[in-house]
């Protein structure tokens, strides 16, 4: 989708959540917007905030991280993680 009249473009990007960025090609300058314009643009930047706010907190997301564990060969293990960690030098 493109913002109207503001070189905008928003859309999907995998699991990265949504992405906008200017089009320097189609960007106008501020005084060309419209209310209309502005009001699409707010409403978007601010479904787009939503999405990335409720993708942060997610169970699995950047923010349920509590813990940082650097792993070596030898297995150990972890609070709340079940069974023993370690990496395996298979490279």
């Amino acid at each position: 989708m493109r913002l109207a009249g503001i070189g905008i473009p928003t859309g999907k990007v995998g699991n990265a959540g949504w992405r906008m960025a200017v089009d320097p090609l189609t960007a106008t300058t501020g005084s060309d917007m419209t209310v209309q314009d502005i009001d699409t643009f707010v409403a978007a930047w601010e479904r787009w905030h939503d999405e990335h706010d409720d993708t942060l907190g997610d169970p699995h997301g950047f923010l349920a991280i509590t813990h940082l564990h650097y792993l070596s060969g030898e297995p150990t293990r972890l609070a709340d993680a079940p069974g023993a960690w370690s990496t395996a030098s298979t490279v």
